[in-house]
């Protein structure tokens, strides 16, 4: 089953980056979808992601840092 997040899941204030543990996420910045596997960096400054996509079976772990 597909887990889907509406909207980024905190407040953003300043640059976050993210490593991707385990799972496969989705995400939808402006029109274009991103797909992020184990082992990938997400860095995010000003944009926030329109939506966060689970497809997979596995439960998607994020390893995540913000920077002010």
């Amino acid at each position: 089953p597909s887990t889907k997040l509406s909207s980024h899941f905190f407040f953003h204030k300043g640059d976050e980056t993210g490593y991707l543990l385990s799972g496969e996420l989705v995400l939808k910045m402006d029109k274009r979808a991103y797909t992020v596997n184990v082992g990938d960096l997400i860095h995010l400054t000003s944009e926030n992601p329109t939506y966060w996509e689970n497809q997979g079976t596995e439960p998607a772990k994020l390893l995540w840092f913000k920077v002010r």
